[in-house]
């Protein structure tokens, strides 16, 4: 039962961090959110953006990768701006 509840703990702890980290990065580039629903799917693309950066940063000793404001974008949205449909 201790075992669980300090996994529970550090689960809770690292998504709390990456909420902050979101919240952060939205204050940055200005962003804001029609609905609870709109902020969780933004939130989600954010997340699986910054699972990218980290592991090309992890990857990567000659280059520094970042997120910008198209972080919280799906890939359809990035696609749609390069003309890609």
């Amino acid at each position: 039962m201790k075992t669980f509840t300090f996994v529970a703990l550090v689960a809770s702890a690292t998504a709390l961090d990456a909420n902050i980290k979101f919240m952060n990065w939205a204050i940055e580039h200005g962003k804001s959110y029609a609905s609870d629903e709109e902020f969780n799917h933004r939130l989600m693309n954010w997340l699986q953006t910054n699972a990218a950066v980290e592991t090309l940063n992890e990857l990567n000793s000659t280059a520094t990768f970042a997120h910008n404001h198209m972080s919280d974008w799906t890939r359809e949205e990035y696609q749609a701006i390069l003309g890609r449909w």
